[in-house]
């Protein structure tokens, strides 16, 4: 699946720009590059506000030629194609499915802040690469503003770069699904036996072995000692007692 990657450049304070949106404190050291970055993605993402900003520093064609599929979301501008650029008013979800229903590499989400929390409280963020400079703004435009649940994301790399720039990757941190009710009952009637396997009906327990199921007769021993079963198969199947969760 073609994930959602949050990168940017920030100061140590957290900032993506200056209140007039100025990013004049940012710095990309010689012995850092993009490079590697862009050959994983094919689309971005960006806000209304980023892409103003954008045009105004590059002009009308800052988007035009590039090897990238441009995506700007907004409630204020028309919807539509033009000069290289998407302007979509979908919701983070919405944009997301279409785009993924398409082959390609990775998706960049550029920013700014506000299109940030509406992808992280969609959770919908699968990495961040953040390039931190060493320099406090004390004010500006937050990339993380409030308003978004609690996320976990794992470390995958940190780098230190010339003129004291960190690089750091992380990975969200999803918890894995434990199953359905049925499959964690089937779990606890699992013997440790290879090949053999137990399940509970109404009226009986039954053990599934390779090409045949034999019904068993259970007795339940629950005195202090760990209860067991004594398990009676026909022949010429040996009788053993195995130790077994408690009765249910």
């Amino acid at each position: 699946m073609r994930k959602i990657i949050l990168g940017l450049g920030i100061s140590l304070d957290g900032y993506i720009a200056r209140p007039n949106g100025s990013v004049d404190f940012l710095f990309m050291p010689k012995d850092y590059s993009m490079g590697p970055f862009f050959e994983t993605v094919d689309a971005a993402i960006l806000g209304r506000k980023t892409y103003e900003d954008a045009v105004k520093m590059s002009g009308e064609k800052a988007f035009a030629g590039q090897k990238m599929n441009f995506y700007v979301c907004t409630r204020t501008l028309p919807p539509g194609a033009r000069d290289s650029v998407v302007f979509t008013s979908e919701t983070p979800g919405e944009l997301t499915a279409r785009i993924r229903k398409e082959s390609g590499k990775n998706i960049w989400l550029m920013g700014g802040g506000e299109l940030a929390r509406e992808f992280l409280k969609a959770d919908l963020v699968d990495e961040l690469y953040l390039g931190i400079v060493p320099i406090l703004i004390g004010e500006g435009r937050p990339l993380f503003p409030s308003g978004f649940p609690e996320r976990k994301f794992d470390l995958l790399e940190n780098k230190s770069y010339s003129k004291g720039m960190i690089g750091l990757k992380y990975a969200r941190a999803r918890k894995k699904s434990s199953g359905s009710k049925k499959a964690k009952r089937a779990a606890r009637w699992s013997c440790p036996v290879p090949f053999l396997k137990f399940w509970r009906t109404r009226s009986a327990v039954y053990w599934a072995a390779p090409i045949m199921y034999v019904p068993l007769q259970v007795n339940f021993i629950l005195p202090s000692e760990p209860p067991e079963v004594s398990l009676q198969v026909p022949d010429p199947l040996i009788a053993f007692i195995l130790p077994v969760p408690p009765v249910i």
